[in-house]
């Protein structure tokens, strides 16, 4: 089944390896293959018809998917550190998924982002994956789409503090919270 998909255009075996993810559309969950026993005892027709594989959840920590599958692609724009700036004057659409920059060309980008999402009513360009620091100055212009406005404001901090609230760890903090006493004479909770 993973020669029919055609999953190994990339040179490599003609079978899954470590590190390779599995997407799910029923769980609409992603899983990391951790391990991959790929010599069975049973060979039905003389050769490897399936493959034994030790998976768990795969937990995103700002890689950058560009798969070109919508459903994949989300999983990144939804979890992903990203800021919100608004809009002033300029023209276009930009699209989701496209490179935006700040310079003369994008070769010659001093600063660069993704899109995650754009509001053309409100002028709100959501991006991530950004390497420099964009200038309030200077359009942003849209590589693919050749939209271009300028800046009008943007809050790094509550963008930072939006991403903060899906993480992982806020549900613990507040489970431990209720349980710990952090009192000076009581440290442990209730003895």
């Amino acid at each position: 089944r993973w020669q029919e998909l055609g999953l190994s255009t990339d040179g490599r075996a003609k079978f899954p390896h470590e590190g390779d993810l599995i997407y799910f559309p029923i769980t609409k969950a992603l899983f990391q293959i951790l391990f991959i026993e790929d010599e069975a005892i049973f060979y039905q027709t003389g050769q490897l018809q399936s493959y034994d594989m030790l998976c768990e959840m795969f937990t995103y920590s700002d890689q950058s998917f560009d798969t070109g599958i919508d459903e994949l692609d989300k999983i990144e724009r939804s979890h992903s550190y990203s800021v919100d700036f608004t809009m002033d004057s300029g023209s276009g659409n930009y699209t989701v998924g496209e490179t935006v920059y700040q310079g003369a060309s994008l070769a010659a980008a001093t600063v660069k982002g993704e899109v995650g999402s754009w509001n053309s009513t409100d002028k709100i360009l959501n991006l991530l994956n950004m390497t420099g620091n964009f200038s309030g100055t200077v359009n942003i212009i849209g590589d693919s789409s050749s939209a271009s406005y300028s800046i009008s404001s943007f809050d790094a901090q509550q963008s930072a503090a939006n991403t903060a609230a899906t993480s992982s760890n806020v549900e613990i903090e507040a489970a431990a919270d209720a349980i710990i006493d952090f009192t000076e004479g009581n440290p442990f909770g209730n003895l």
